[in-house]
């Protein structure tokens, strides 16, 4: 799986002329959702962002879903399924293989 990601980071970076992270691909996500494209973002704006890509890779993974939308229309989410018993490593590996199905073919 690592190798897959690196993968998509590497494409990533050349397609965006960055040096891409998790944390931009997860940005990358959170952007394509609220369709809000490619704008100057505050430092705490980026990290809605990231946590928003976070969640919705895992709820493609059945780990959260979407319950509603609030008034900004940003998703209201809610676990379905507990993380407590995994490692932090371990939901990095299950978020990185949802981001790998996300964007493989977009990329």
């Amino acid at each position: 799986m690592e190798d897959k990601f690196n993968k998509l980071l590497e494409r990533v970076s050349e397609r965006f002329n960055v040096d891409a992270t998790f944390n931009f691909v997860l940005m990358l996500i959170g952007i394509q959702k609220m369709g809000s494209g490619f704008i100057k973002y505050s430092k705490e704006e980026k990290m809605d962002l990231i946590n928003l890509g976070w969640y919705l890779m895992l709820t493609k993974k059945g780990y959260y879903k979407i319950l509603d939308y609030d008034d900004k229309n940003w998703p209201v989410f809610k676990m379905v399924k507990n993380l407590d018993s995994m490692s932090k490593e371990q939901i990095n590996s299950l978020v990185k293989e949802a981001v790998c199905e996300e964007l493989s073919d977009k990329i």
